[in-house]
């Protein structure tokens, strides 16, 4: 996210964007969004496809909605993202040899209830080892800090102590469901328990490669790591300075191979900053 655009989406690249591109969002002034992003222990605390014509579609706590790419916030972080996997080597889903259990009993709970409980919950689940792919050491350790930080004045003031106990019974069921989880896989697969997020989706865009349209100019993703898109470029194509260098030819070889991997439209047909200089210095 530090190669985020903040605040909004220059108008320049607001021209770049196609229907299917990604935004990836931080916003930095709603404790609810600084919440996600501690107990998911992620960067990102929101996604929205592009849908043209200006707009973003996305889903939140209280339904699927439509609005102007200009939603977003002045202290927000906005990060376009384009996928730039080639359909023809695409992964295909994988089909599970038996049907996962059913929470939907659990889920059309949460659902019912106002979107500051239901992250309330998630995060209780979270913290309680429900969702040991979420399940971080630290939320216990926060926990047993700020117990602290509150009981030592009421003890000092009344000689009772309230939110200890409270903590204690909380790292309990902790350890007893990650111990439980742990004796599961020993013996079988437990089910997966997902806890949906869009940091999902950027491990899938990191996974798969694509551009990503930053302040500095567009930016390629591939297992290469992240270069500049004329780097890029610039590097799947042959000049007559190249020479004979083993390790030039090496790279380009390498970088032909990540490009064929990578969808050629989506490489191309980004225009150029009227910055350029500006963006080539940086």
């Amino acid at each position: 996210m530090a190669l985020a655009h903040i605040g909004g989406i220059p108008d320049q690249l607001l021209r770049d964007l196609r229907p299917g591109d990604l935004i990836l969002t931080q916003r930095l002034d709603a404790w609810l969004s600084w919440a996600m992003m501690y107990f998911t222990s992620s960067s990102i605390d929101h996604a929205a496809i592009y849908i043209g014509d200006g707009k973003i579609f996305h889903v939140t706590l209280s339904g699927s909605k439509e609005h102007s790419i200009r939603v977003f916030g002045r202290n927000t972080r906005i990060l376009p993202l384009r996928f730039a996997l080639s359909s023809e080597v695409a992964p295909q889903p994988e089909v599970p040899d038996s049907a996962p259990e059913d929470h939907g009993s659990t889920n059309s709970f949460i659902n019912k209830v106002p979107s500051k409980i239901q992250l309330t919950i998630v995060a209780l689940r979270i913290v309680t080892g429900l969702h040991p792919e979420r399940f971080r050491w630290k939320f216990l350790a926060d926990a047993f800090l700020l117990a602290a930080c509150i009981d030592v004045p009421l003890y000092g003031l009344f000689e009772m102590i309230f939110v200890s106990p409270a903590v204690a019974i909380l790292i309990g069921i902790a350890l007893f469901n990650l111990v439980r989880f742990y004796l599961l896989s020993l013996f079988k697969r437990p089910p997966p328990e997902p806890t949906s997020h869009p940091d999902l989706l950027e491990r899938a865009f990191s996974n798969s490669g694509g551009i990503i349209l930053s302040p500095l100019g567009p930016l390629v993703v591939c297992e290469l790591g992240i270069l500049p898109l004329k780097v890029f470029s610039a590097l799947t194509g042959q000049s007559a300075d190249d020479g004979t260098s083993n390790e030039l030819k090496e790279l380009r070889k390498r970088v032909l191979d990540v490009a064929e991997g990578l969808d050629a439209s989506v490489l191309s047909g980004i225009s150029k900053d009227e910055d350029s200089d500006q963006v080539d210095d940086k």
